[in-house]
C-alpha cells in the first residue's frame, strides 16, 4: 500500500515529507516545527508587542525630558518627537499638591496631560 503524500505545514517550507512512520507527522524537520510555532505566536501577540514598543518609545521621550529638567512641555512638541497618545498606560489618580489629579505612570515617571493648556506635565 502506498503512503499518501504529506506536505510540511510550515508555510515558508511546504516541502514534501518523504519518510515518515506516522500519518500524524506535519513538519519535515524540528526546525520547521519550531519556526512555524514562532511565527504563529508572533502573529498572535502582534498587538501586545506593538503596545509594549509604543510604551517604551513614550518612556524614552519622557525620561529624556525629565533628565534635562524640562517638566512642562507642549503636547505638539512631544508629538513631533514621536510621542503617541494611543500607547498610554491606564490612568491613576494621585494627590499632587493637595489636588486629586488624573495621571499616568510608565515605570518611574508620573505625568499628566493638561488638556486646557495642551501640555504634558511630568511630576
Amino acid at each position: 500500500m502506498k503512503k499518501p503524500k504529506k506536505i510540511c505545514k510550515n508555510l515558508e517550507c511546504e516541502q514534501e515529507i518523504l519518510e515518515y512512520k506516522s500519518l500524524k507527522r506535519e513538519y519535515c524537520s524540528d526546525y520547521c516545527r519550531s519556526h512555524y510555532g514562532y511565527t504563529r505566536r508572533l502573529e498572535e501577540n502582534k498587538e501586545f508587542t506593538a503596545h509594549a514598543k509604543g510604551l517604551s518609545e513614550n518612556y524614552k521621550l519622557l525620561k529624556m525630558h525629565k533628565d534635562a529638567g524640562i517638566l512642562e512641555e507642549s503636547f505638539y512638541k512631544y508629538e513631533k518627537l514621536g510621542f503617541n497618545i494611543n500607547f498610554l498606560p491606564s490612568f491613576k489618580i494621585y494627590n499632587i499638591k493637595g489636588y486629586n489629579k488624573l495621571t499616568y505612570q510608565i515605570k518611574d515617571i508620573v505625568f499628566s496631560l493638561d488638556k486646557e493648556k495642551k501640555l504634558i506635565v511630568i511630576y
